[in-house]
């Protein structure tokens, strides 16, 4: 009868390996995130050009209200966030105030208006469900 071979009982690697084993991945996982972030210096590029900001008119006050209270899709810094929420209340009070019995209008100002006036907001809501 032939025995079989052997079979070593540690298949792991050599204590010595163990450090470079290691220090090999973390470097491997640098690379790779840092291959997959999006270039920061891309080089010269055209700077971005500041969309002007619409004039609020009675003609299109409502499609201002209507229109601003879609998200950006690109990101704007707290003090044109601020003043796009101010030209959204005061185009959608202007349209309201300019049809009076538009429920869905009513319901537009009613959102725009800040927390403050919470209890306003709720009774125009209520007229406007009614």
């Amino acid at each position: 009868m032939v025995t079989p071979p052997k079979i070593p009982a540690n298949d792991s690697i050599p204590p010595a390996m163990r450090p470079i084993v290691i220090w090999a991945g973390i470097v491997a996982a640098l690379v790779v995130t840092v291959l997959s972030l999006p270039l920061v210096f891309s080089g010269p590029g055209e700077p971005k050009v500041a969309q002007p900001e619409p004039v609020l008119t009675p003609e299109n006050a409502v499609e201002l209200c209507q229109q601003l209270f879609d998200e950006p899709k690109e990101y704007i810094d707290d003090a044109a966030k601020r003043r796009r929420w101010d030209l959204r209340r005061d185009s959608c009070k202007m349209a309201f105030e300019a049809t009076p019995a538009n429920a869905e209008l009513k319901a537009a100002y009613a959102r725009s208006l800040p927390y403050e006036r919470k209890a306003e907001a709720v009774a125009m809501f209520r007229e406007a469900a009614s």
